[in-house]
């Protein structure tokens, strides 16, 4: 048995003689039963102490790799001794947060997790996570449909299919968007995991740590912690009545050479901002003078109650600058997370290798199911009834709010979002106590901020998903604490006010 030792090594040499002797017993070099040289032998022919020798022989012991026995020495234990000490000892847990890779390293919100978590509590009234209504779907329909969805497809439905989505899906998305001027080819098209997928590769396409992204201010949360655990620099262009602010923009794009432009032109999550025909256009025109793609996000663009429908940015593009993103998980049903990507064929190649190693296809059963729905008469029908349906729920919610004049907040024209300020008076964390202690949920403002607390005070509030009468219960105690904790406020400063003069 040779052994080596480096006297100026940071690792004691006791270690060293055990690390040594460990390997040569774990690869089989030092059988069985072979009797280790005696402590002082082996300290004579090391040059060293005796008691280095000790130590690093007790370690052995210690992890049951050997066993002193009187007038023989020390004997390395059988295989059968050595498994079953190891399995008496108990594992040392493992040192996760040294092997997790960098890219996770930022601590994004659990807000959606508990939103998920918490749907089967029947007693929550949820205004929070941005789901479509369950009470939408007409279970005697879908049965109807999906078998002859069996008759038609039989086993294909249960077999893999192309990476970018099967041909029946890619061409009715075509013929749908066609409809709404743009033009493009099925090889245009990629079938995702709903349109969040889509956004997460393309942040693994385009983004190198470090790498500076434009998104809105405020926007989608989801966007904020992908872009930043890419490593991402994130400038935000504040938002005004019809979209971003274009000065702004333009400000960042002369300075700076950002990876892309972000933006929800429809319905803008959250604050339910409809962008202008002119912003949209300027914005196409500004993203190819400093040749920045734009990434448009477009899930909830068809849920429009009232006004004429303004074209997508997408429509204006003759130059594949526009990276268009849309899921049918808000119009028809969130559970298949169907969604589609439109770029152009660079863009397209490369986001077929990032599926091919996620998750290779989406669902076959739902693209075949969707194919169908969208090109019979069964998608245009479900979204008339899906505008009336949430249009009553958004007048619902915002007349309760308007009679409580503290409660700010907007009344968008589609969509399924109300996003709401506080009074200033009011303590932000004490409000989501209150409301969390009467069972109801709502999505903090300053989550959709990527600089955090900015969103301070304003609330989120998700209309589609709860009944009318949750919706009339839950909206009717929220405007009632904000009414009762800014009374409480009043009534404290007013008294604070009497006391002062009183002493003066």
């Amino acid at each position: 048995m040779q052994l080596s030792i480096t006297k100026n090594s940071k690792t004691p040499i006791y270690r060293q003689i055990k690390n040594q002797i460990s390997k040569f017993i774990y690869t089989g070099i030092i059988p069985e039963n072979y009797i280790l040289p005696s402590e002082r032998k082996l300290s004579d022919q090391l040059n060293i102490n005796r008691s280095t020798v000790v130590n690093a022989y007790e370690e052995l012991k210690a992890d049951g790799l050997v066993e002193s026995i009187v007038g023989k020495g020390t004997i390395v234990l059988p295989q059968q001794a050595l498994s079953s000490n190891q399995q008496a000892s108990p594992a040392l847990p493992l040192p996760w947060n040294q092997l997790f890779s960098d890219c996770i390293d930022f601590k994004p919100s659990n807000i959606l997790e508990k939103s998920f978590h918490k749907l089967n509590n029947k007693s929550l009234i949820s205004f929070a996570a941005g789901f479509a209504s369950p009470d939408i779907v007409s279970i005697p329909q879908m049965q109807e449909i999906i078998q002859l969805l069996i008759q038609k497809y039989s086993k294909l439905l249960f077999q893999p299919c192309p990476i970018v989505g099967t041909p029946q899906l890619q061409n009715s998305i075509k013929n749908l968007l066609f409809s709404k001027d743009i033009q493009i080819s099925t090889k245009q098209i990629m079938i995702t995991s709903g349109s969040q997928q889509g956004i997460d590769f393309l942040s693994q396409l385009f983004i190198q740590p470090g790498d500076l992204v434009i998104v809105e201010e405020p926007t989608f949360m989801n966007t904020i912690q992908i872009c930043k655990a890419r490593k991402a620099k994130i400038l935000s262009v504040p938002m005004e009545d019809d979209g971003l602010n274009l000065e702004i923009l333009e400000t960042y794009l002369k300075k700076y050479s950002p990876k892309f432009i972000y933006t929800i032109p429809d319905f803008q999550n959250p604050t339910g901002i409809v962008m202008s025909l002119e912003k949209r256009k300027r914005l196409l025109k500004l993203a190819n003078q400093y040749q920045v793609p734009i990434i448009e996000d477009n899930p909830l663009g068809e849920l429009r109650f009232e006004k004429e429908q303004i074209p997508s940015i997408k429509s204006f593009d003759q130059n594949n600058h526009v990276i268009y993103l849309s899921s049918f998980s808000k119009i028809l049903f969130m559970g298949f997370r169907i969604g589609y990507l439109i770029a152009g064929s660079k863009v397209i190649e490369k986001l077929i290798m990032l599926k091919k190693y996620s998750d290779l296809h989406t669902n076959s059963f739902g693209q075949y199911l969707f194919s169908e729905l969208l090109s019979s008469s069964f998608y245009q029908q479900h979204l008339k009834k899906a505008k009336q349906f949430y249009k009553i729920k958004r007048d619902t919610m915002y007349e309760i709010i308007q009679n409580n004049s503290l409660l700010k907040c907007n009344k968008p024209d589609g969509g399924f979002y109300l996003w709401c300020k506080l009074p200033d008076s009011i303590n932000y964390y004490e409000f989501l106590k209150k409301i969390e202690n009467e069972n109801i949920a709502v999505l903090p403002g300053d989550i959709f901020f990527p600089n955090g607390n900015t969103g301070d005070n304003f609330i989120r509030l998700n209309y589609a998903y709860e009944d009318l009468a949750k919706i009339k219960v839950g909206t009717e105690k929220l405007t009632s604490i904000v009414s009762k904790l800014a009374k409480n406020k009043h009534i404290s400063y007013e008294k604070v006010e009497n006391e002062i003069e009183a002493l003066v």
